[in-house]
């Protein structure tokens, strides 16, 4: 959340020399959808939940004010208690990009969907081109 939030802000001030890349790993759409993953009763107060919550981040803005990353690759774990599979492809939806990159990654949670081997070897080869286009 906290990295497309930044690369959100560096679009917007139009950086001379923004991001070639932002990498996801299970992110959530928003904080509060967190919580109602965690406390599905709690559902009918949404309204008033957002209006109170401290950090009640949405991806949605953030997402779509990252287009100026050439390149999104996100994964998140098949089997992430903490932050539900749903809620990453609802990042991925705000990101409105069919050449942004999800990926499931089968028999991992939250944290250890970066550890998984298949997984290492689609990133290595969908940051080849960023990496040749280094300086």
């Amino acid at each position: 959340m906290i990295a497309l939030r930044v690369v959100a802000e560096l679009c917007a001030r139009g950086d001379a020399r923004p991001p070639r890349v932002l990498v996801l790993e299970g992110a959530p759409s928003s904080g509060l959808d967190v919580v109602l993953a965690w406390l599905p009763f709690l559902r009918p107060a949404r309204r008033a939940l957002a209006a109170r919550l401290a950090y009640g981040f949405d991806a949605a803005p953030a997402a779509a004010g990252a287009a100026c990353v050439p390149l999104v690759f996100q994964f998140h774990g098949a089997r992430d208690r903490t932050v539900p599979l749903g809620l990453g492809r609802a990042v991925h939806a705000a990101l409105g990009r069919p050449d942004a990159v999800f990926v499931r990654v089968p028999r991992a949670g939250h944290e250890d969907a970066a550890d998984h081997p298949r997984l290492r070897a689609k990133l290595r080869l969908f940051l080849k081109p960023a990496a040749a286009a280094s300086p």
